[in-house]
Formats: C-alpha cells, sequence, structure tokens
C-alpha cells in the first residue's frame, strides 16, 4: 500500500492559510483515506468528536492507522499547523486531525469571537492613494498575525 500511495503524489502542504484550508483538507483526507480501510470514517468520526481522541480505546488495526495518519501529516504540515500536531500525543493521527479542524474548520464561539475581534480592530488603512491601491488589490488576510 504504501507504494501505491507515493506513487499517487500527496497533497501540498500546507502552511495555515485559512482560505486554502477546505482544498487542502479535502485532498488530505481523500489520501489518508488510502491508507486503509476504516480511515475514512475514523476521520468523519473524530472532525466532529467533542472529547480529546484516546489511541488505547481503539482497536489494534485503529491505533496503527492513527499512527500512520500522525506520520504521514508530519510531512503534509509545516508552521502553525505542524505546530498543532507538535502539542498532540505522539503517534495520535486521529487527534491531531480533531485538533486542526477545530482550529481550521470549525464555527465555535471561541474562533468566531477571535474574528469579531480582528474586524473591531482593523488594520490601519494607507492615507497614500497608490498604497491604498496596493492594499486593496494585495492584501488578502484582513485580520491581524494570530488574531485566530
Amino acid at each position: 500500500m504504501e507504494g501505491d500511495l507515493l506513487r499517487l503524489g500527496r497533497p501540498p502542504t500546507f502552511e495555515g492559510n485559512e482560505e486554502a484550508w477546505q482544498e487542502w483538507a479535502f485532498q488530505a483526507r481523500a489520501f489518508l483515506s488510502l491508507l486503509g480501510d476504516t480511515v475514512a470514517d475514523d476521520l468523519a468520526k473524530v472532525e466532529t468528536a467533542h472529547e480529546k481522541i484516546d489511541v488505547n480505546e481503539l482497536n489494534e488495526a485503529r491505533r496503527g492507522f492513527a499512527r500512520t495518519v500522525y506520520y504521514v501529516m508530519t510531512t503534509l504540515l509545516r508552521g502553525p499547523p505542524l505546530a498543532v500536531l507538535r502539542q498532540v500525543e505522539h503517534s495520535n493521527g486521529y487527534e491531531a486531525w480533531r485538533q486542526l479542524m477545530k482550529r481550521y474548520d470549525s464555527n465555535l464561539a471561541g474562533r468566531q469571537h477571535n474574528l469579531l475581534s480582528a474586524i473591531l480592530r482593523p488594520k490601519a488603512f494607507p492615507i497614500d492613494p497608490k498604497a491604498g491601491e496596493e492594499a486593496l488589490t494585495h492584501e488578502k488576510r484582513l485580520t491581524p498575525a494570530g488574531a485566530c
């Protein structure tokens, strides 16, 4: 199976760009699902889980899949998402996936609060017309760094 995955190629690296999350998560979920028969279902379940995923409560096959998901994600993540992975129990890829979903794909009240705070504290807009035009055409993320 591992050789088959290598021939297919892997999803791009995710570095925390929230605009890219939905597409990346879709590709990563499909790729990770190729690791085993239950991985797609397991990922779907952990995405909505409210409590930490305890790998010790999984059967041996699922523990193995969780470990493989963890190691594959070490190659797919950089920057802040990799920091999320590092905070998870070693080899617990299912918990890592849950935490990434919670961080990048949730409607939790805390995240909504952070977004609202960013809107209420906007960046200063340049007074110079040329700089203002540049800010409008090149600025993709209007929230301050670290607001979310």
